[in-house]
């Protein structure tokens, strides 16, 4: 009776237009997180829904480490992957060992691929229910631009929590309501912004409004548009392969590159986690990535920047600084 009230319930919203949901805590629907029954009301919910809605869409919360997330693949389509953006933050506040970073994320990848060999890998940076990104990793907003630089270009479905791509800042330990705080659309009157608490964490003061981000291409809120456009751009971001060579050869601990490949499209991605600027030749990086040549650089943020001298490509990047490049 209650699994039928349940599956009512969704089919209810579902008449309304609702396109599919995003499931909480889905470990809690039994009371070990492991056990098969768990997996198996998950599973019935979803074919029931699929039934009913042959498009129904649905992304779960399985806040634990990937071994804890795999077995709900066979019964959930979507999981967010919590462990990428915790190594991620790890890594750009301590940048000792940041180039492991893309095996670190296909480490992950590789116990998904154990469980289910269709799955949505849903990347993110924080949500509701931590603290802010920009907050995470120092208020430093060169950290934050490298986030969303990473997110965009890295295997997997981003989703993105509203106020990160203006930088917003919150910490959860003082309450829920500070990592939820009215988004910012302007300075002055903003008739768009709700008024049902004064922010501790974003006001005018601590984050640049959206109305002046946008007309700024240093900005937090730059950096987003630009990736996202370049990953609805380019099918190898979106869908594409990952590789990344070997880690042990690489020339630099706080350089991060990979590869993105779909079909004949190669893209390489090169990100700075450091603070200090670093300028490498691209030879080497090339041969170790298994690429023929560079093609043209087709996006950066930070004034990242290859340049030609001769017959030698050196790329340039300052400070928590991102470049693709566009390679045969």
């Amino acid at each position: 009776d209650v699994v039928n009230a349940i599956n009512d319930a969704a089919k209810f919203w579902l008449d309304k237009g609702v396109a599919g949901f995003r499931l909480d805590a889905v470990t809690h629907a039994w009371q070990d997180p492991n056990a098969t029954e768990g997996y198996a009301f998950w599973r019935n919910f979803y074919n029931a829904m699929k039934a009913y809605k042959p498009d129904v869409y649905m992304v779960g919360e399985v806040l634990d480490d990937a071994p804890v997330v795999a077995p709900y693949f066979t019964s959930i389509p979507a999981l967010f992957n919590f462990k990428a953006y915790w190594k991620l933050t790890e890594f750009l506040n301590n940048a000792t060992y940041a180039k492991w970073y893309p095996k670190d994320f296909q480490d992950v990848l590789n116990i998904y691929n154990s469980s289910s060999s269709s799955y949505t890998n849903a990347t993110k940076l924080s949500n509701h229910d931590e603290d802010r990104t920009l907050s995470t990793l120092g208020s430093i907003p060169g950290r934050a631009k490298v986030a969303a630089a990473v997110l965009l270009t890295m295997p997997g479905q981003p989703y993105l929590y509203y106020g990160e791509e203006i930088g917003m800042k919150g910490i959860k330990a003082t309450g829920d309501e500070n990592v939820r705080e009215p988004f910012l659309w302007t300075t002055g009157t903003d008739s768009y912004r709700t008024t049902w608490r004064t922010p501790s964490y974003s006001n005018n003061s601590t984050v640049t409004p959206l109305a002046q981000q946008k007309d700024d291409a240093a900005s937090i809120f730059a950096v987003y548009k630009k990736f996202l456009e370049l990953r609805n751009t380019y099918p190898a971001l979106a869908s594409g392969s990952l590789a990344y060579g070997d880690i042990n050869s690489q020339p630099d601990n706080e350089l991060v590159y990979y590869t993105r490949q779909k079909d004949s499209e190669k893209l390489m991605v090169m990100h700075n986690f450091g603070s200090s600027t670093k300028t490498v030749s691209l030879a080497p990086i090339v041969k170790a990535l298994n690429l023929s040549g560079v093609k043209q650089p087709v996006a950066e943020q930070g004034g990242a920047k290859v340049t030609l001298s001769g017959s030698t490509y050196t790329v340039t990047l300052p400070g928590y600084s991102s470049i693709v490049v566009e390679m045969n």
